[in-house]
């Protein structure tokens, strides 16, 4: 595949597992929707991106750079450079994926779909200075195997101790309905071991309160409420359906 620049040959360098891809920034994901949302680049060709930034939508050219790419946006001239861990190869990773920019803020396309207003429209509004989070689930065969873990945290730079935030995820039920939601409490107090930093060196993680295991259910989004600041994480699991038995002694 070939593609041109002012007369220039340039070669398809975009993989195509991330063409049509969007990544999120995960440390800027709860941006009030009418100051643009979370900012976003979708890989649009081999060699072009579209480039969102508060409210602005651009068009971009993309070259490789290392393990990655830096994007330049075609108006306003700003360039950001993005890296993988290992560059995405030829075959799609069903996972999805991340990439850091020059700031060391991950950018991933691992973000849940969007839900259908319907499907939501029996739930409370948030509060003030809480956030409605979703969780859209995929269709899958043989759902009752699976397991979805929640978390609730915040986007920290710590230490080399280990973190973790005071919290907890609670269930309840919607009246009426019979639907689950879940509300996370907290007031985002950090605790942490204690032993000595001889680099003093910081690191931005997700530092979250203990996880939530819940059932697998495409068929009704998961919805939480968190305080603004706070960001839902979650995992999904599964097993063979064997049992493990312990031994009486």
């Amino acid at each position: 595949m070939m593609m041109t620049w002012s007369g220039q040959v340039a070669l398809a360098q975009v993989p195509k597992p991330l063409i049509g891809k969007t990544f999120y920034n995960i440390n800027r994901w709860n941006m009030d929707p009418r100051f643009g949302g979370t900012p976003t680049v979708k890989f649009t060709s081999a060699n072009t991106a579209s480039v969102k930034k508060g409210d602005i939508m651009e068009n971009a050219k993309v070259r490789l750079y290392k393990k990655g790419f830096i994007i330049t946006t075609e108006q306003r001239k700003l360039s950001d450079t993005f890296q993988f861990e290992v560059m995405p190869a030829k075959t799609a990773n069903a996972d999805g994926y991340e990439m850091k920019d020059q700031q060391g803020v991950i950018w991933t396309t691992r973000f849940s779909g969007t839900a259908e207003e319907a499907s939501i429209k029996a739930y409370p509004a948030a509060q003030p200075g809480y956030v409605k989070n979703v969780i859209v689930l995929p269709k899958r065969n043989n759902e009752e195997l699976y397991k979805v873990e929640l978390y609730a945290g915040v986007i920290q730079e710590v230490d080399c101790n280990n973190h973790s935030m005071l919290g907890v995820i609670e269930e309840k039920l919607l009246d009426g309905y019979g639907y689950t939601y879940y509300n996370v409490k907290t007031e985002e107090r950090m605790l942490s071991t204690r032993k000595g930093c001889p680099d003093q060196k910081k690191t931005t993680k997700f530092i979250s309160t203990q996880p939530l295991i819940i059932r697998y259910n495409s068929n009704a989004p998961i919805v939480i409420y968190t305080p603004k600041d706070v960001q839902v994480r979650y995992k999904v699991y599964t097993t063979n359906n064997q049992w493990e038995v312990a031994r009486p002694q």
